[in-house]
């Protein structure tokens, strides 16, 4: 079934998109819409939804409710003529390595409908266009991580498709292979072809996108032509509008999901509270051992988001060298530091006093 295109004036419309996983909502009632030969960024934190929304996009998931129209046709009612018109470039490639490169991107081509000499051609010049003519006989096996990028970009665009995907083209690889990529996305750009890209690299979009969108929580908290964007949060780039739209939903001292730790209570999580406090009540453990004397002392590693152990610091005590110290120092710490209890011993505690649960 060949359905006649809708007049959706947007490459990419899709409207109350749901997708749970149990009781997790990944996606949540997003919508958003991408004008013919944009470059969308589609930015957020890691966990926000952005590969969720592209399986979404392109078929691979089925979503729970809403609507998607690519290039004017219902994914839902017609997906296979919608899937031979769009090109995806997954952040875990699946690649057949046992083909060279350009064995790889003829069966491609001849899997999109091509016939055997235009697949042939569009090989060898998007083998050119990527740079690997002189490993096009090579196995895809034998590839590094940026060779493998390259011949996946240009085995999703060999069927010259409306719409491409891409979701992290730039992780893993080096410079070289990140440059080659860019001027890749370039000459698709100025070829008419709707790109819509997720990344961590906020400068590589700076560069490279037209309109970008932010998605939080599995929903979009701001979206629009990056200009417009840039002047309505008055920063100088995406990074700014991302710091101003996103990472202003989380509490002070605590850094929204995948960028890294925050510094107080908020960095520690909360299993790591609790053995801290845990930790801060157990008998010979709390408090110090007098003025001068060394002491037991509970280091936070809320940095680094580790759980937290009991190490003994302090000054040495007056008059002493440093090896003296040493040398007494296990003895010393054998008769201020009771001995774990056996394990029949730790439940007739528990059954008494029970401990707080971690």
């Amino acid at each position: 079934m060949n359905d006649p295109p809708s007049a959706t004036p947007f490459a990419i419309d899709a409207a109350g998109l749901v997708k749970r996983f149990g009781t997790f909502a990944a996606v949540n009632d997003l919508s958003l819409q991408v004008p013919p030969g944009a470059f969308y960024a589609f930015l957020g934190p890691n966990g926000a939804g952005k590969s969720t929304t592209i399986a979404l996009l392109t078929g691979i998931y089925r979503p729970d409710a809403g609507r998607i129209h690519l290039l004017g046709r219902d994914l839902k009612a017609d997906p296979l003529d919608v899937k031979r018109r769009i090109g995806v470039v997954p952040e875990e490639l699946a690649l057949f390595e046992r083909l060279t490169g350009r064995q790889y991107l003829v069966f491609c081509g001849r899997m999109y409908g091509l016939t055997s000499d235009e697949a042939t051609a569009r090989s060898e010049e998007l083998l050119a266009l990527t740079e690997l003519s002189a490993k096009a006989d090579t196995l895809v096996s034998d590839y590094s991580k940026g060779m493998r990028r390259r011949i996946a970009i240009a085995a999703a665009v060999i069927h010259g498709p409306g719409v491409l995907f891409l979701d992290e083209p730039f992780e893993g690889i080096d410079v070289v292979a990140s440059a080659v990529v860019r001027e890749l996305l370039k000459e698709l750009k100025r070829a008419g072809v709707t790109l819509f890209l997720t990344t961590h690299v906020l400068e590589i979009a700076d560069k490279l996108a037209t309109h970008a969108g932010f998605i939080q929580a599995g929903k979009i908290v701001e979206s629009g032509p990056v200009p417009e964007l840039l002047a309505r949060h008055d920063a100088a780039g995406l990074e700014g509008v991302f710091n101003a739209v996103v990472a202003r939903r989380w509490p002070r001292g605590r850094s929204s999901p995948g960028w890294g730790m925050g510094n107080g209570e908020w960095g520690m999580g909360r299993r790591s509270r609790k053995v801290l406090e845990r930790l801060q009540r157990a008998p010979g453990l709390a408090g110090s051992h007098g003025a001068g004397d060394r002491h037991l002392q509970i280091h936070e590693r809320a940095s680094a988001g580790r759980a937290v152990r009991p190490r003994r610091t302090g000054p040495a005590r007056g008059g002493e060298r440093p090896e003296q110290h040493r040398r007494g120092q296990r003895a010393e710490h054998a008769t201020r530091v009771p001995a774990l209890p056996t394990h029949r011993a730790r439940l007739a505690r528990r059954s008494r006093d029970p401990a707080p649960p971690l």
